[in-house]
């Protein structure tokens, strides 16, 4: 089984309640294409995290389709659609969960971290991968208030009709946080009403991913998601 994730600009000219309409009628309306299917997106749910927002790139992230099929290069039908919302940027994935958790159908609770990563140029791949999978997972996991965590590691950049002007990422992180973590730094670190434990796992979580993140070819978005199927 393949999961493949699209991630997707917003037309600057496009009301954001009427894009994610559309966006969320093109996932129902493919669903039964795919084994299994879910999108995200921003939308009024997740506006107390919007201080959270960290955009340091051009590349597509105001929403992002999540499929899972047998063969991604066998929907031309599905992609021809996707164009229709604006300039996209598809992944072939190897997802792990970290943090394992049964979605049910519909909003997952809280809002969803969406983090779009590029390794540092100088770190070899199998450095990168161990820094991240190997050695900053469980940090991730123990300073952090996340109850979904899935890291997907990008295989394969999936063609698109023209070369992107953006910069392809390495990897897409999810994180599910509650509701609470959108606006209380201390319960995103799982620390709270404890300042100085606050405190340290912040300065723990932060060393730990300049050990395998590129900050300046970053994007972090908070976003609500849905599972269809």
């Amino acid at each position: 089984m393949q999961k493949t994730m699209i991630c997707l600009e917003r037309p600057v000219r496009e009301n954001q309640a009427n894009w994610n309409n559309r966006v969320r009628d093109l996932a129902e309306s493919f669903a039964n294409q795919f084994t299994a299917c879910g999108y995200a997106f921003k939308d009024q749910d997740v506006e107390p995290a919007s201080l959270l927002e960290m955009i340091f790139t051009t590349h597509p992230h105001d929403a992002a389709l999540s499929v899972w099929s047998e063969n991604a290069y066998q929907h031309d039908d599905f992609y021809a659609a996707v164009i229709q919302l604006g300039r996209y940027q598809a992944y072939g994935v190897w997802e792990s969960s970290a943090i394992p958790f049964q979605f049910e159908q519909g909003r997952v609770e809280g809002m969803c971290q969406m983090a779009f990563i590029k390794k540092p140029q100088s770190q070899a791949r199998q450095d990168w991968l161990k820094a991240w999978l190997a050695d900053h997972t469980r940090v991730a996991i123990d300073t952090q208030g996340n109850f979904a965590y899935r890291q997907n590691v990008v295989a394969v950049p999936l063609p698109l009709s023209a070369k992107p002007s953006w910069p392809l990422m390495d990897a897409i992180v999810e994180e599910n946080f509650p509701v609470i973590a959108m606006t209380s730094r201390e319960a995103f670190f799982d620390a709270e009403g404890d300042p100085e434990k606050f405190e340290r796992h912040q300065q723990i979580m932060m060393k730990s991913c300049f050990k395998f993140i590129d900050f300046e070819n970053f994007d972090c978005v908070p976003m609500s998601q849905y599972v269809i199927k």
